[in-house]
């Protein structure tokens, strides 16, 4: 393997491949469009915001994870090097694949110790052709390589994701090596999400019960 973008783009799609990507497009669109009613039917007004975060994140682990176990592929709940969270893995062929929130589709994928393990033998051949010294040994037979679905909010519409990338790092997580958008290959799927009306769910009012003055209740 030369490590080369057009080469991972290949494993990606034989390891995920396009079915498995269709759902998990659907099941990103299905967890942003539910998790702002969850909060809205559970927590008050001023801790909708500060919750939301957690709870989107919370329900696209678990359709990606429904989809993953539809297409028998294997899933992990594993903590984070200091225990203070869990993140999601699944495994296929020489493939790991994890979720992460970004600020868009260019910024780079926030650093902890789980990535960065993760994407060990992530190589690059494009880092390779600029003299970018790696320092890296040919990766041992069998082992698996960094993928993430990365994924934000639409700008005035928390409730519907802007984008959604299945794409490759390089092993310090500086940049991508590969990228795929589920959005551009399933347009029809965006185009449905996007169709979708705004909902707007009101808080209802708390009305005081007025004594009737002729019997006093």
């Amino acid at each position: 393997m030369r490590y080369t973008e057009e080469e991972y783009r290949k494993l990606v799609e034989s390891c995920y491949p396009a079915d498995f990507r269709a759902d998990v497009l659907k099941g990103f669109v299905t967890a942003y469009r539910v998790a702002p009613d969850h909060c809205k039917r559970h927590f008050d007004e001023p801790d909708r915001h500060d919750v939301l975060g957690m709870t989107r994140r919370g329900r696209i682990h678990q359709e990606v994870r429904g989809v993953a176990n539809r297409h028998k592929i294997d899933t992990r709940d594993e903590a984070n090097s200091i225990g203070s969270s869990h993140y999601l893995r699944l495994t296929s062929g020489r493939l790991n694949l994890i979720v992460c929130a970004t600020a868009s589709p260019k910024t780079r994928i926030r650093r902890a110790v789980f990535r960065e393990m993760l994407a060990i033998f992530n190589r690059d051949a494009q880092q390779d052709l600029n003299f970018v010294q790696q320092n890296d040994s040919e990766p041992p037979k069998g082992s698996r390589f960094l993928s993430v679905l990365i994924h934000a909010p639409r700008r005035g519409r928390r409730d519907q994701p802007a984008f959604v990338d299945l794409v490759v790092p390089n092993k310090h997580l500086t940049g991508y090596i590969c990228r795929i958008s589920l959005f551009k290959e399933f347009p029809n799927i965006a185009q449905d999400m996007l169709q979708r009306p705004t909902r707007v769910t009101a808080a209802k009012p708390y009305l005081r019960k007025r004594k009737d003055k002729a019997t006093g209740e």
